[in-house]
């Protein structure tokens, strides 16, 4: 049976059968592949004329399914990690194809960015649908994990030296306007509003465990310090119940026949679902008491010395 263009009228068989290279970017060339299970279904734009720049694959390694290269430099993979039983993709956007940026689902419930090492062999992050974020480096000098940033620049960062971790907040003298140090009377009333949010409890998800000591991040906040931060929704409600939703979003759409055809029909189709908003506890950065309470020991050190002279 002969499949012709609807456009043009031509034999599509005959179109196929007739392109060569100069018809589909000028590809000169694919990665060898030396095992007899590898598949490369595709390949496209034009290959780096240096044959080593594009790896080859050996049998128990990584095995390309999908490989685009463009600009002689610059290509993508989709492949198969023989080796760790991994599939993933990876580009690259320097001469040389060096160093490529891999992303793999691991086959269990995480996927990897670059090389994830428990040793540190490596750098990588693994993100897992467990709730955790893993992230190595292969340095052992004060280096960065994570930053974090807003339309101001990085507002903080998480750490590392050889031995421990360091959770920062931006505090350059250069990002700061420094004023006279503290009056007492401010001293004083910066450390009453926070010994009226402190308190002695028990967590009511474990009612006979040890008594804590810590704050109320609701005072903490009607107090004026720069430490409680509001939940979502009213104090008024408990806690995950539903204050406020968000429509769902619905669209006109064509019905498609049988034949995967649009039809003159359409029918309203839910896009997005209805969401609901819930209310969430409060919180409080307990590190932020800490150049109150500084202030307020060095205020009675010196009266101790007045005391003493």
């Amino acid at each position: 049976m002969a499949y012709t263009s609807d456009r043009t009228g031509a034999d599509i068989d005959q179109v196929l059968d007739n392109a060569d290279v100069g018809n589909i970017g000028k590809s000169t060339g694919l990665p060898t592949l030396t095992d007899a299970n590898d598949l490369n279904i595709f390949g496209m734009g034009q290959i780096n004329s240096a044959a080593a720049n594009m790896p080859s694959w050996a049998s128990g390694s990584n095995f390309p399914i999908i490989n685009a290269t463009c600009f002689s430099d610059r290509g993508l993979q989709l492949l198969c990690n023989g080796i760790d039983n991994k599939i993933g993709f990876r580009t690259q956007y320097s001469a040389g194809y060096q160093p490529w940026q891999e992303i793999y689902h691991t086959g269990s419930t995480s996927i990897d960015v670059g090389s994830f090492s428990t040793t540190g062999a490596t750098s990588g992050l693994s993100l897992s649908s467990g709730g955790i974020h893993r992230n190595s480096r292969n340095v052992t000098t004060n280096t960065n994990h994570f930053g974090f940033y807003n339309p101001n620049g990085q507002v903080g960062s998480i750490s590392t030296s050889g031995t421990a971790t360091s959770y920062n907040t931006s505090s350059d003298p250069r990002l700061k306007d420094f004023k006279d140090a503290p009056s007492d009377e401010a001293i004083n009333d910066k450390f009453n509003s926070l010994f009226d949010a402190f308190a002695v409890f028990n967590w009511k998800s474990d009612p006979e465990g040890d008594l804590v000591w810590g704050f109320d991040a609701h005072k903490a906040i009607d107090n004026g310090l720069d430490m409680g931060f509001e939940g979502e929704g009213s104090r008024d409600l408990a806690l995950g119940e539903v204050y406020d939703t968000i429509p769902a979003k619905y669209e006109d759409r064509a019905v498609i026949d049988d034949d995967g055809n649009e039809t003159d029909e359409t029918e309203t189709v839910e896009v997005k679902p209805e969401q609901e908003l819930k209310v969430s506890p409060a919180g409080v950065d307990q590190s932020k008491a800490v150049p109150i309470l500084l202030a307020k020991l060095e205020q009675l050190e010196r009266r101790i010395k007045e005391l003493e002279s």
